[in-house]
Formats: structure tokens, sequence, C-alpha cells
């Protein structure tokens, strides 16, 4: 008989067999064959019973199961051939969504596929290293005066970390008892010396502006002013009380103080003159945020239209300031905002709510973000806490995202993650904490040293740039940015360092 006349016949009675019958057939006709024939048949039914459905669907359907994977799976799914990584490289929108939901900021190529790929790699890599705690490099900023001195208060601008200390044992000698250091964190070593010879003035802030300008507050209420380039001196003189905060402009030519006399005050820049005192506040004012818009230069009529704001806070209350033109701060007194820290006046007590420091503005959402916080338990590490972010205009509530930890100040807030400061507990306790406001959960951190507060503000501590904080990027471990940086009761400074 004619093989292909047997094939269609016995494939007619196969048909009409059981399908126990049908299997029987099949494993008697595989034990008939030779070895090759075994190896041949096992790459043929390979292929056969292994269908690939994403090279068989419609594009847009593949593409659609495509972007129910998670990201590793995504990028595994896009290494199996070459369909596979053609339909996933070619809809940008499954990265997008990835990236999204990842936390990285959108590439400068955006409409690269690959641009994506490797910043959402990225994500991936600095989202597990910071759930491990191995995302930042420790190191430590000794006082190379080899005196006694403190670190008091220290601030961060653009790489570099000024330090103002203090020697209670110079108190009573012609030596200088307060000494300001600014460093370069990419050379590790200091730049510019500042000293003050007299006796019992502890700093208590400092504010940094580089190339321009150095301020330091003290506690018996004055401020110096150092003019960096020429080493000049300007001291101001004005507040009763400890100066808490400090915020400058130099385009403006205005420094912003805040003091525990309850006041606010506005101040020349270059002369130190008093512009401006604002009384309007019931509690020491803690911190104080000067914003001001991105200027026309030499086009004072054009800058004279455009909204500059105040933000200062104290142990109750948030009040928010505007004004356009110079010549409005003179009469600049009554908020146009003022926000309650307390959710229940009068039933703080009952509630056990507590000042917790950090007061942050976001001019592109035009939001202000702060913390309210209950005194539930006297653990160390469980909280009843909210990073609450209003409306700059209205004060209405944009985003409120609970945490279940006592936080000690609210660092830093970005459009995407948020940076805390927990009690410390052990060197194995994650104090340094990193909230996703997207998925409001603590994705991890890093442990540093207690660092016991100098101010209500905390000005011991200094944030490095917080770029970051809105989206994971490639070039966060490459430029090995400063996170944080804080004074520790050995009298040295404690860093972390992007690894």
């Amino acid at each position: 008989m004619d093989p292909a006349e047997w094939l269609v016949a016995t494939g007619t009675t196969f048909l009409d067999l059981s399908s126990e019958d049908r299997f029987r057939t099949l494993v008697y006709l595989l034990d008939q064959c030779s070895p090759q024939e075994r190896w041949r048949w096992q790459r043929e039914l390979t292929e056969r019973l292994h269908r690939d459905l994403i090279s068989w669907l419609p594009v847009e359907i593949a593409v659609k199961i495509l972007t129910y994977l998670d990201l590793p799976s995504l990028f595994s799914a896009a290494q199996v051939n070459r369909t596979w990584q053609s339909r996933a490289d070619s809809h940008l929108e499954v990265w997008r969504q990835h990236g999204e939901s990842t936390g990285v900021q959108t590439p400068a190529a955006s409409e690269s596929v690959q641009e994506w790929k490797d910043t959402l790699r990225a994500g991936i890599r600095i989202r597990r290293e910071l759930k491990l705690g191995r995302a930042f490099e420790a190191g430590s900023l000794g006082n190379p005066s080899q005196s006694a001195a403190q670190f008091i208060a220290l601030d961060y601008d653009e790489g570099f970390l000024a330090a103002a200390s203090f020697d209670s044992s110079a108190e009573h000698s012609r030596d200088w008892s307060s000494l300001v250091l600014i460093s370069s964190l990419k050379r590790q070593e200091v730049i510019h010396r500042f000293m003050l010879a007299e006796p019992q003035l502890r700093p208590t802030v400092v504010k940094l502006i580089m190339p321009m300008y150095l301020c330091v507050g003290f506690v018996d209420g004055t401020i110096h002013y150092w003019d960096i380039p020429d080493a000049n001196s300007v001291r101001f003189i004005g507040h009763t009380g400890a100066v808490f905060s400090l915020a400058g402009n130099l385009e403006l030519n205005l420094l912003v103080s805040g003091s525990c006399d309850l006041t606010v005050r506005l101040w020349n820049l270059a002369t130190g003159t008093s512009i401006r005192t604002i009384q309007t506040h019931d509690n020491w004012v803690v911190t104080v945020i000067l914003w001001v818009p991105p200027l026309f230069s030499g086009d004072s009529k054009r800058n004279d239209t455009l909204k500059k704001r105040l933000f200062t806070m104290t142990k109750t209350q948030i009040h928010c300031f505007e004004w356009t033109s110079e010549k409005d701060l003179p009469a600049l007194q009554k908020p146009y905002l003022v926000i309650p820290l307390k959710q229940n006046e009068g039933y703080e007590e009952l509630r056990g709510e507590f000042f917790t420091p950090g007061l942050h503005y976001d001019p592109k959402a035009s939001v202000i973000s702060f913390v309210r916080q209950m005194l539930i338990c006297e653990t160390q590490t469980i909280g009843d806490a909210d990073i609450i972010s209003v409306c700059a205009e209205t004060g209405v509530t944009k985003r409120s995202i609970h945490i279940n930890q006592k936080i000690r100040k609210l660092l830093a807030v970005g459009n995407r993650f948020a940076l805390i400061l927990l009690p410390y507990v052990d060197s194995k306790y994650k104090n340094l904490g990193i909230i996703d406001l997207q998925s409001r959960k603590l994705i991890g951190g890093a442990t540093v040293p207690h660092s016991r507060a100098s101010t209500p503000d905390f000005s011991q501590i200094a944030v490095g740039h917080p770029g970051w904080l809105d989206g994971l990027s490639t070039e966060i471990s490459t430029n090995q940015d400063l996170v944080i940086a804080l004074r520790v009761n050995n009298g040295t400074i404690h860093t972390l360092k992007w690894h």
C-alpha cells in the first residue's frame, strides 16, 4: 500500500478511537521508534506543544498582556526572542507605565525605549539597595581645629557644607568661642574659616548660599553675615531671643529670620538694616521658608509683578505671606493663610498631639507639606503620624499619608518620595526612612547615629540636594551627592552619600 494512502486510512481509524486508545496507540508507536527517531520526536513535539502565543496574537493584544507583567518579568520577556523584544520595544507606553510605578524620573530622551530601560534598571537596583540598607555610603568629618568645640548647626548648598561650632572652654579666654567652617565635600577639605572671639556667643543656626554669603544666627538674637569672597562681616541686631531659622535671596537682597521672641524679621542683606518685623505669631518661630520665582535680569518692572512667598512655622501654626513689589515689604504683616498644626484645637492633651519639625514647599504643585502626629504609646518605634500636603492657596488637604512610626523630623519631600528621621534604636534599625508617596509605604533607608537636637527645627542636620525625591535616575549613584549630614555626640559630623 502506498504510504500516503496508508497514512490517510490509519488517521481515519485513529480518529474513531477513544481518547485512552489514542494515547495507547501513540505510546506503542513511540516504543517502536529508534533512538534517532525519538530524538526528532522530542524536538518536534516541544515546538508543537509549546506554542508562542505572544508571536501568534495580534500586536495590540500582545502588548496588552505585557502591561500586566511586573518590571523584572518584562525585562525577562524582552530577552526570550526577537519577536518578544520587538513587541515590547515597539510600544513606549509599556515602559512609561512601569516608570510611574517604579518612581523614576523621565529620562532626557523621553521617546527612547532604551533610555527608559536604562532608567528603569537603575530604579530597580536603587530600590533594592534602599530596601537592604546598602544604597548609601557613610563617612565622617572631624573638627580640624583640634579643640573641644562641638558642632551646633549645619547647612548644605551646591556640594559645600557649612558647620558652626562652639567651644565652651574658650568662654573666659581671649581665643575664639565660635568657628564656622565651609568644607568642600568633593575635595574633603575646609576651604573657608570664619571666627568670632566674643565670649558666650553660641550659634544656633547657619545658612549657606554659595559662593556669595554665609549667615549665622546666635542665641542672643544677633545674626552675623559674611561676604565669602571678601570675608567682610555685617552684624544684624534686632531679635531679643535666639534665632532658630534663616532664609535668604541674593537677587532680592533679602534675609528672613525667625526667632523665639515670636517675631519674623526681614533684613536688607547688604546693610543689615531691618525692613520689617512681623509680629503675628503666638509661639516660637522655628522655621522660615522664602520662595522667589525665577526673576528677569535687569527688568525690575516685570519682577515687581511676580509673586514672592514666605512661609513660617511655629509649634502651633503655619503662616503664609505673599507680596509682589519690594515696596510692599514694609507693610507686610497679615498672612493670607493660616494652617493649624493641631487637628482638634483644644483637645491636644487628650489626643496626645505633639509638634513635629519639618516644613516644605513645592512651588510646582503649590503644596505645603508637614507632619501631624499623636503619641499613642511609649515605645520608640510605634507611632501614629500623618504626612500632610495642603494647597498653598486655600489650605485644602491634597494628600495625607499615614505612617505607623514615630517621626522625629520630616527632612524633605519630593513629588514621589519623602525623607524622614525616626528615633534611633540600634545599629540594625533604619532610622532614616524613605516613604514612597504613591504606594504610601516605607520602602527602605539607612541607619544613622543619634543626633541631639540643637534647636526645635534640628539645625544640627543638613539635607543634601533633594532632587532624587522627585524620582530615581541613573545619575544618582554616579554623582555621589550628599543625602544627609548630622552632628553626633562625639563632636564629629556623620555624612551619608549615595554609594
